[in-house]
């Protein structure tokens, strides 16, 4: 009996998994008014348990972004919850491009809030990729890189 609990909770730890996001992923170009511009939500494994509670996107010309920021232009707001918390699998979302935003260089940012451990200590994240706002939503991504907060 005692030998088939310890495997049993053996076999729960084995299976528990811990991650987070790391980033996320966008068309290196996109499209003014396009409304189904699909972003992946990066994640990752990770040493302990994170609830990832809510993502937020923003969208600014290069010249008018600050690094830590959404910018001028939010494109949407994503919660999470329990069900898109832990997971090594990457979360597809989509988002609309203003119609009016400048064709050249952007910066696409996300602010990320999280609870870390099992004490549920709060983070805000962020995270930004560098787009060109042309002509066509691209095939082809680029990844975020993590903003250090100051």
């Amino acid at each position: 009996m005692r030998t088939t609990t310890v495997l049993a909770t053996a076999a729960s730890l084995f299976c528990a998994v811990d991650a987070r996001i790391s980033g996320f992923a966008v068309p290196s170009i996109v499209k003014p008014g396009d409304t189904q511009v699909e972003i992946v939500i990066t994640t990752e494994g990770y040493i302990q348990s994170v609830e990832d509670v809510a993502i937020a996107f923003g969208i600014s010309p290069a010249n008018a972004s600050s690094p830590g920021t959404l910018g001028p232009d939010l494109l949407t707001s994503k919660f999470l919850g329990p069900s898109l918390s832990n997971t090594n699998e990457n979360i597809t979302h989509y988002v609309s491009i203003p119609t009016d935003i400048a064709e050249g260089p952007a910066v696409l940012q996300a602010a990320l809030f999280s609870l870390y451990g099992v004490s549920l200590g709060p983070t805000i994240s962020s995270y930004t990729a560098n787009v060109t706002v042309g002509d066509a939503t691209s095939t082809d991504y680029v990844a975020s890189t993590s903003v250090t907060q100051q």
